[in-house]
């Protein structure tokens, strides 16, 4: 069940972001308490660990009853993603029974996206008029009803998938796995 975001196309373009990718993941990383990019977090070993979880989850599958809400979250997010002047965006679903691959055009990734999908409650979006849909910060949470690691590759950028408990990052090695 694996579930990928990838550029639509290779070209040049980034987002624009002066911090270093690496460095992004691992001082998000840091803040739980993870030193390396190997090592994963044990929820039994804090109550207030357990309660985060337990609600990221009850996000996951109660506030999204549906399998299908993640395409209208994905939709929504890329509508309200940044693209390079004069195109048009687009993006397209590749489905399998193995993989759901989301290829968009979008200008990539930058610091505070990657924070804003590690967080729940932060959206990089702004608040009130700004012109985007979603405001919240936690419609990408619904990508875990239908996989359990979901992947994010931004342009050459930002590679990394995020694990069972909806916020910590691991950087992914080379191409998106589907």
């Amino acid at each position: 069940d694996a579930l990928v975001l990838a550029p639509l196309a290779a070209d040049d373009a980034d987002g624009g972001d002066e911090e270093d990718p690496a460095t992004v993941l691992s001082t998000i990383r840091a803040g739980f308490g993870l030193a390396t990019s190997d090592e994963r977090i044990d929820v039994s070993s804090s109550l207030q660990l357990q309660a985060l979880d337990n609600a990221l989850k009850v996000i996951a599958r109660d506030i999204y009853s549906k399998d299908s809400h993640f395409l209208l979250e994905l939709l929504q997010n890329a509508d309200d993603n940044d693209y390079p002047p004069k195109a048009t965006p687009t993006i397209v679903f590749d489905a399998s029974p193995e993989s759901v691959v989301i290829r968009n055009n979008e200008v990539g990734f930058r610091a505070r996206h990657v924070r804003a999908l590690c967080h729940v409650g932060a959206s990089s979006k702004g608040v009130g008029g700004s012109g985007y849909i979603g405001q919240k910060g936690i419609g990408f949470k619904s990508v875990f009803r239908v996989s359990a690691r979901p992947e994010v590759h931004s342009r050459g950028r930002y590679a990394f998938s995020l694990d069972e408990h909806m916020v910590v990052p691991t950087p992914c090695l080379g191409a998106p796995s589907s």
